[in-house]
Parts: C-alpha cells; sequence; structure tokens
C-alpha cells in the first residue's frame, strides 16, 4: 500500500528502512510500484568539468538533488545515449570503452570495444567547442533494454558523401559487426548525423541537413530506405528531432525541426517497405511543437513527448535566481543547446541528458556475454 504512492525518489528511501522493506520493494515492484509512466523523465547535468558529483532533477515538482558518481567523472568520460534507465557512457581511462550504466544503483554493463571508435576521444579534447570532429563521431541507438535479450546497440558513424558505417551489437557478441552503405546518387548525399532511434527492429537516424533514413537487417537479408521529401532540405545544420507517441491515433513518429520553422513528421514503419506517411506542418502549427518561450515554471513534458529520443545534451529545461524558493533553482523555459553545454544565461549550465528514474539491481547475471 505504502508502494502504490511513492514517487521514484520516495521508493528509494522506503528501500532503505529495513531488510523487509528492501525485500518487498524488489519482490513486489509490479504490484505494488508505480509504473514508469508515472514517473516523468528527469534531468541529469553536470557543471564542474572534473567533478563526479551530478544534479537530478524532477520537472514535474522542480526538485533537485545532487549525488556523487565516481564512475562518471567527466574529465575522462561522456554520456553518449539515455535510455531505458540505463545510460551509455564512453570512458578513456584506463583504456577505452563502453559500458551501461545506472547511476541510482551504480549496475554497470560492459561492451565490447572496436577500435572503430577510437574517434570518440575527441569528445573529451573538444567538450565545449563543436568542430567539425563531431561530425564523424559515432551516434548511437538502442533496440530494447540492455538487459532483454533482444538487444542490438546500434551506432552509426558518417565517413564521407558517398558513405556511412553501421557498427551493431548483439547481447551475447563479444564482438562488433560491421557494414558499409554507399550511396552516389548526387541527390541523395549523407550527411553527418544528429540523432538515431530504433523502432519496430528498424534503424532510424537523421541528418544535419533534415533527411532521413532508415535501415533493417534480418534473416532475408539487409534493406537500406530513404525518405524522399518534396521540401529543400536544411543548408545550416540546425536541426533537432525527437520521437513523438501520438496516443490517439496510435502512431509513433519523428519530428523533424529546422531552422526555419520546417517542420515534418514521419510516422514510423512496422515494415520497411510499407508506403512512407509524412506530415507537412505549417509555420504557425503548434502540433508536436516546444514552447520555448513561455514564462514562468515550466510545465511537465507534453505528453507525446518522448524525452529520451532527445540526442545526449540537445536539450535542457534552464532555471534562473528569479525562479527559485526555500529548495533552490526551479525549472523555467525549455532551451536548445547550440553545441553541448547549456549557454551563459542557463541557470543550470552545464552538460545534460535525460533519464528514466528506474532503480535497476546489480547483478552479476546482467553481463553482456551472459
Amino acid at each position: 500500500m505504502i508502494l502504490r504512492c511513492l514517487c521514484f525518489l520516495d521508493q528509494l528511501s522506503f528501500r532503505g528502512v529495513c531488510k523487509q522493506w528492501r525485500s518487498a520493494s524488489q519482490n513486489f515492484p509490479a504490484q505494488y510500484g508505480r509504473s514508469a509512466a508515472d514517473d516523468p523523465l528527469w534531468l541529469m547535468i553536470s557543471r564542474n568539468s572534473t567533478a563526479t558529483k551530478w544534479e537530478f532533477g524532477d520537472p514535474s515538482t522542480s526538485r533537485m538533488f545532487t549525488i556523487d558518481v565516481p564512475d562518471l567523472c567527466r574529465s575522462s568520460t561522456r554520456l553518449v545515449l539515455s535510455n531505458h534507465g540505463w545510460l551509455l557512457v564512453f570512458s578513456s581511462e584506463p583504456s577505452p570503452s563502453l559500458f551501461f550504466f545506472n547511476p541510482f544503483s551504480r549496475a554497470r554493463i560492459d561492451l565490447p570495444w572496436t577500435t572503430d571508435f577510437s574517434g570518440m576521444t575527441h569528445m573529451l579534447k573538444f567538450r565545449y567547442r563543436r568542430t567539425i570532429i563531431y561530425d564523424y563521431i559515432p551516434v548511437f541507438a538502442l533496440s530494447a533494454p540492455p538487459t532483454s535479450p533482444d538487444c542490438v546497440v546500434y551506432a552509426i558513424t558518417y565517413i564521407d558523401e558517398d558513405k556511412i558505417r553501421i557498427n551493431f551489437c548483439r547481447r551475447g557478441d563479444s564482438s562488433w559487426s560491421t557494414r558499409r552503405i554507399e550511396d552516389k546518387i548526387p541527390r541523395t548525399k549523407f550527411a553527418p548525423i544528429k540523432n538515431a532511434m530504433v523502432h519496430a527492429g528498424i534503424l532510424y537516424w537523421v541528418e544535419k541537413q533534415g533527411e532521413v533514413r532508415a535501415y533493417t537487417q534480418s534473416e532475408k537479408g539487409e534493406k537500406y530506405r530513404h525518405f524522399k521529401r518534396d521540401s529543400k532540405p536544411s543548408s545550416d545544420g540546425n536541426v533537432c528531432s525527437y520521437v513523438v507517441d501520438d496516443w490517439e491515433e496510435g502512431k509513433v513518429s519523428i519530428c523533424v525541426d529546422c531552422k526555419r520553422r520546417r517542420r515534418q513528421v514521419i510516422t514510423l514503419l512496422k515494415n520497411i517497405e510499407d508506403p512512407i506517411e509524412i506530415e507537412k506542418l505549417r509555420s504557425d502549427d503548434d502540433k508536436y511543437r516546444l514552447n520555448l518561450k513561455r514564462d514562468g515554471y515550466a510545465t511537465p513534458a507534453p505528453s507525446w513527448l518522448r524525452l529520451d529520443s532527445f540526442p545526449v545534451g540537445s536539450w535542457c529545461l534552464s532555471s534562473s535566481s528569479s525562479s527559485s524558493d526555500d529548495n533552490g533553482p526551479k525549472f523555467c523555459n525549455w532551451h536548445r543547446l547550440k553545441t553541448n553545454r547549456c549557454p551563459s544565461n542557463c541557470g543550470l549550465s552545464g552538460d545534460s541528458v535525460w533519464i528514466e528514474p528506474k532503480w535497476i539491481e546489480p547483478s552479476l547475471a546482467i553481463a553482456w556475454s551472459s
């Protein structure tokens, strides 16, 4: 009865009361705990370039908390993905590595390493400068929680206008597989990749100019698809994309938002060969738009917005000294980042990522190769 009434943070306190209460939280989460949909994603942010302390904020209550996370030292690690309550982390020490990590329980799953990702060390060297090197850094996507036997980790890397590389590693694999896709048709040249996501076994990615492409593999072979659009792609590269869950129509879509308010919503497919459904939104259409100029306190994220589809460090809920109370700063307005760091006028200024608040039990049984 108590667990049913608790938010995520109070569930953590519940676990610390005694052994019996801890056992209850482990053995009956589905029956007594709140569902994941009851708790909004939290904003996780770090403000010091070398510290291991991270701040966690709950936008629904505007409360913020500080946790020491030694595994995420910002001088040697970089967050590259957040999904299903896990962070995918790149670390340069003691040697380059990739691992999944839950910051609340410290559960960890180490992935195999490949030299194809060696360029990721530049993310630490040029942390606060958006250089051309970032165009060649892998962009990651996840098909399922890393504890699931169906989990596949994808990494899409821009090579040049004619080629991209897709690395993938299935749960249980001891190494990464690699595929190269070539497209030498002038009108369909590749561009650096901004964001990626997986739906129904299909890998989608959005490029710097707003183009959307898809790739899938099965027992029947591999298929690649370019979503041709009528409108001219964005030339400035100022493109953001995120996943939309339209519960009323039963659709899952990618919203591609370009600088000049050219927005298109592409419904994700169940089969890569299905007809494409693209909705072009007018400049004055507020459908699937985040209000970036709202005054006062921020409202919880819209019900259609899947926050964990944001690229790491791309969006933030800012705060300011003028919007605070006895508990500290409160979240205010949404803003989009032009680099990997909040602008100076953001009261939270630092590296940011959205994470699903979830306690994942550390266990040897969740090793990637098990």
